[in-house]
Order: structure tokens, then sequence, then C-alpha cells
């Protein structure tokens, strides 16, 4: 095998049309018959409230399912999707699955390794359902792939399971693992690497579509979007007509070309997550930051990137850098699509950019003292520490909030403009959003999404004049990343545990998977001798 395609999925609702892409994934995992190389799928399933099941089961008692029915329930549907995706002609009788499905259980024997050296605290630093959580899976993936010749790439799955992957059976996706793997091989000393989203290949005529904006950048283009009537009050999905007819393609460019990943970027803020990225010995020394309470934009690719360049002993930039191969990324608009780029998308955004200027700030050092150090900080030094992260998240803060006010075109202003200045309240369309009582709002009312400030802020922001909903979730992002320098004290022991009980032995788990590779079968034992 020498590759391993690791994709989280929230639910197997995604999956309803999963035989229709079995095709598609037999060419790419499977050599062919003038070889080539082979590879297997890892589609791991777990929606956030099944998650926190999982680790609260494991942190009372011995069992994984047994005593959940509903977790139990799940990988049975997880079984049921893999033989979906494995497709009727997948092979003869005996032969792989290059497809494997998984459920939280299915991790049990590594999870409870890892409870026995967390003890009390797995609840604490696994049970968050933040967008880096599932990263924590895909890092005992790695860690027990690390030293073999598989290169462990990650996929999004609507970078996997699109149009363009359906229309061509996988081609692309197959062109930029190939490029990968390569790369990989030819110079080991990279440490991040990843495929690019499409954008240099795009037609002129495409660049007045929301559709190509919104999937051809690490970020979403929904903030650069016209506050338009027809989105502002529509309580159903956009239909594509009134997403195009809000597309100033001036200010999608001038969003896109300020943010870190944008159009004029360095090749190491291209690194995009979804698209394949492969981090080789990084989870050896950067655990995920699974225990952040909000979502985090870039915290597993470009923070990445920064940190690995940070803690390296020799900082290299071309050690961390995507390839000039696109792949498509099919993002969908969401439902409530209002609610969620206010509500949910603008401050995650926002969240990306704080993080960053910690990484480059004063983060970084602490975190190498910690780890050289092998200790937490002195409680001076940490108190400095969140003065200097609030300093910083204030002037990231106001930063940003000067360029996103200009993002107004001769048609009305963007979302990331009302955003940014606080007038989401105000606004004809928008302000009815915003509930009076905000100890008690309404189910989809704004509280987040009522901006950045409060009415008539100064250039220089201080505390005082966030949205006091904002100030209090960077006051918590603040605290979970003075936690995280802890959880990089406790990270080698986890190390340990996951590579005491990998995932992919325990059990026979995945013991097909490990016994297929072009030439002669191997079996279990043969493949552990490899490791």
């Amino acid at each position: 095998m020498d590759f391993l395609i690791f994709t989280h999925a929230s639910s197997l609702e995604a999956l309803a049309e999963a035989s229709d892409y079995a095709p598609g994934l037999q060419k790419l995992l499977s050599p062919g018959e003038g070889g080539g190389l082979s590879g297997a799928l890892v589609l791991y399933v777990a929606p956030p409230e099944m998650w926190k099941a999982t680790v609260q089961l494991l942190a009372e008692s011995e069992s994984c399912d047994s005593e959940a029915p509903a977790l139990a329930a799940l990988r049975r549907r997880c079984a049921w999707a893999e033989r979906r995706l494995s497709g009727s002609g997948a092979g003869s009788a005996g032969a792989f699955r290059r497809v494997r499905v998984l459920a939280p259980g299915d991790f049990g024997p590594t999870l409870r390794a890892v409870r026995a050296r967390l003890g009390e605290d797995l609840r604490h630093w696994l049970q968050k359902s933040s967008y880096d959580s599932p990263k924590f899976l895909e890092a005992t993936v790695r860690l027990e792939l690390l030293g073999s010749s598989v290169c462990v790439l990650r996929m999004d799955e609507d970078v996997l399971f699109n149009h363009q992957t359906l229309e061509d059976g996988m081609a692309g996706v197959k062109r930029l693992v190939e490029a990968l793997v390569e790369q990989r091989r030819r110079e080991g000393s990279i440490q991040v690497l990843s495929g690019q989203y499409v954008f240099k290949s795009a037609k002129a005529e495409d660049r007045r579509s929301f559709g190509f904006w919104n999937g051809a950048f690490t970020a979403r283009g929904s903030p650069a979007l016209l506050a338009t009537r027809a989105l502002c009050l529509s309580e159903r999905p956009p239909l594509e007509a009134e997403l195009d007819e809000a597309v100033d393609e001036e200010l999608m460019t001038s969003f896109f070309e300020a943010l870190p990943g944008g159009s004029s970027s360095k090749s190491s803020d291209r690194l995009a997550s979804g698209a394949g990225l492969c981090s080789g010995g990084a989870a050896l020394d950067l655990p995920p930051w699974c225990h952040l309470r909000q979502n985090v934009l870039w915290i597993d690719d470009q923070c990445l990137c920064q940190l690995v360049a940070l803690e390296s002993s020799r900082p290299e930039p071309a050690r961390c850098f995507a390839l000039e191969v696109e792949v498509t990324k099919g993002r969908r608009p969401p439902a409530s699509f209002v609610w969620h780029t206010l509500e949910v998308y603008l401050p995650s955004l926002l969240y990306g950019l704080v993080m960053r200027a910690w990484i480059d700030g004063p983060l970084a050092p602490a975190l190498r003292w910690v780890r050289y150090y092998g200790r937490p900080l002195p409680l001076s030094r940490r108190q400095r520490l969140e003065c200097q992260l609030w300093e910083e998240a204030l002037q990231c803060c106001s930063a940003w909030r000067l360029r996103w006010a200009r993002l107004r075109g001769s048609c009305g202003p963007s979302f990331a403009a009302l955003w940014a200045t606080g007038e989401v309240q105000r606004h004809p369309l928008l302000g009815f959003r915003c509930s009076a009582d905000s100890s008690a709002p309404s189910p989809r009312a704004l509280r987040l999404g009522r901006g950045l400030v409060t009415a008539d802020a100064p250039d220089k922001l201080r505390k005082a004049d966030l949205n006091e909903f904002l100030l209090e979730a960077l006051g918590e992002l603040i605290q979970d990343a003075l936690q995280h320098l802890g959880w990089v004290l406790l990270w080698p022991s986890v190390v340990q545990a996951v590579r005491h009980t990998p995932p992919l032995r325990s059990g026979g788990f995945f013991g097909e998977l490990c016994s297929e590779a072009p030439g002669p079968p191997r079996t279990a034992e043969t493949w552990r001798s490899r490791l």
C-alpha cells in the first residue's frame, strides 16, 4: 500500500449516493493493470453528539458501544455505507476492500490506551466537537504509519465527493495523490505538503459565479457577497442565481487578496488541509487543537505550517508548501446562509487570523519553552502571556475591522463590511435577526453575528468596544491557547499510547488493508515487521 486517504464526514446522509462513486474510487485506489500506486480510503463518520458520547462512555466504562445503542447503530450504518462505497464489482471473493467506513467506537482500543494515560482528563481534552476535533483520530492514523512507506493524506469530503469527481471518475484526485506521493518520496525532509483548490485554471467567465469563488481558496467567499434583499430575507437555502447576483468581482478579489491563502499568497499560505495534506513527522511533536471550544479557521493547515517552521531548530520555508496541482472543492451553501455567514463563519475567520498573529507573536516562544523544559510556564510568565495574547487579539481585530469595512460596492455593502462595523443591528434587512433579549435569543437570533464591535467604536479597539459575545468567545480562545501548553506536555504520553496500540492493528481492524499490496500478498504479521 502506497497511500492512505483519511476523510471525515459529520454524518452518513452525505453518502446517500455513495454507490455512484464506487467505480471512481476503485480507479483511485487500485494500481491498475499497468501498475501504479495502490491505496485505501478511511472514511471516518462522527456526528458531534456521537463523538461526545463515545468519550463520555470511555471515561466511565471499558466499552465503546455495548452500553450505547446509538453508537452500535452508527457502526452498523457505517458497515452498510462501506459496502455501497466498495461497490458490487470491487473484486473477486477474498479480495480486500480498499474503503473502510468507521465510527468512533472502531477506535476503542486506542482510545482506551489514551485514557490509561490521561485518566480523568480524557473528557477535558477530547470531548469537544469543534473544527479540529476529528484531527485527533487522524493523528492516531498518522502516528501508526509513521516510519512506513505509506503516505497519509487528508481529503475533505467535498473534495472527494463532488460533481467533478463524479464526472471524471476521480481522475483529478488521482493526479494529486500521485504528485503528493512522488514529492514526499523525492524530498522526505518536507514537513507539510498539500495540493490547492482550483483557481489558476479557472476561466474568466467562472469568476462571475459564486461557486467559483466559494471553492477556489481555503476560505469561503460568503463574507464578501453583497447583502442583497434576496439573501437577507430568505429562510431557505439560497438559489444559485441569487448567490451569483450578489457577487461583485472587485470585492471578491479585494477580500481574498488580503487573506492568507488568497490569490496573491505565497505557496505555504496556499496549503489546504482538505486537498491531500500530509504532515510527516509533525504529528510526533505538534498535537491537534482538539480541545478548542471555538471553530478556528486554518488551525490544521496554515497554522500548522507556521508551527512547523517556528518549532524547527532549522526553519526552512521550503519545508511547507502547496503543489501546483488543483482539485475541486465542492462547498455547498449552508441552509441558513445569512445566519451561518454572520454568526458562524465570520467569527471563525477572525479567530483564525488572531491565532496566526499569536503564533507569529507571543505564543510560539511559550510553546518552545514548554517543550524544551518539559514543565508548565511559571505563573508570572503565564499571566504576562495572557496579557500579550489579549493585546495581539485587539490589534488584529482593529486591523481587520478597517480592512473589511472597505468592502462596499456600488450596489451596497458586503456582509463582511456590515459585520466588521457593527451595522448588522441597524440594517433594515438584518436587524430583525438580532434578539432584543440577549439572555434568551430566539433559535436563530444573531449574537456573535451582530458584529465585531459596538456602534461608533474607535479605530484602536479596546475590550469594551467589542461585541459582548465576541469578547467572551475571544476570552475562551485565549484560555484554550494557554491550556494548549499543557496539552503539549501530555502529548508524548498520548503518542506512546497510540504507538503501543495503533488503530490499524487493533483487533485485526485493518488486517485486510495491511495484507494487500502490489505483488505477493502479505500477512498482518509481515505488515507489523515493516513498521
